[in-house]
C-alpha cells in the first residue's frame, strides 16, 4: 500500500485513499478516507485485512477541471489555482438535451406522479 494511494475493498464501489498504519485508540491500524473527504478516517482494518482490497484503476475523468457549467470545459486540469480556461464544449449541451428528451419521452408504465400540494400548479 502507497500512502495517498487509491484503493477500494474488492468488489465494492467506495473509492479510498490509504492514510498509512497509525496509531489509533488500541493499536496501530490501517486508516482509509474517502476520495470526496480525504481528511476524515472512514474505515480501519488490520494487516490480514489488507488482502481484501485492490488498487483502483486510475479514472481520468478524475484529472478534469469541474469547475465550469454545463456546455463548458476547462483546459486546466482539476484543483488549478486561478480562473479556468474554459471553452465552450456544445456536445454535452446537445447531450443532456437528446437526455432529457429520452426521459420526457419514456413510458411511464407502473410509475404514479404525486398530487401537487394545495395551491401548487399540477405536474407536466
Amino acid at each position: 500500500m502507497i500512502i495517498g494511494g487509491k484503493y477500494n475493498w474488492k468488489g465494492q464501489p467506495e473509492r479510498l485513499i490509504y492514510l498509512g498504519k497509525n496509531w489509533s485508540g488500541n493499536g496501530y491500524w490501517h486508516q482509509f478516507a474517502e476520495v470526496g473527504s480525504p481528511e476524515k478516517v472512514w474505515c480501519e482494518v488490520l494487516d490480514d485485512q489488507l488482502s481484501s482490497f485492490e488498487e483502483t484503476p486510475h479514472d481520468e475523468a478524475d484529472d478534469v477541471c469541474d469547475v465550469p457549467p454545463i456546455g463548458w470545459r476547462c483546459t486546466r486540469a482539476k484543483g488549478h489555482s486561478g480562473p479556468c480556461a474554459a471553452i465552450e464544449y456544445s456536445e454535452e449541451v446537445a447531450s443532456v438535451a437528446r437526455g432529457m428528451r429520452r426521459l420526457k419521452e419514456a413510458p411511464n408504465a407502473g410509475i404514479q406522479r404525486a398530487s401537487p400540494a394545495s395551491g401548487e400548479a399540477p405536474l407536466e
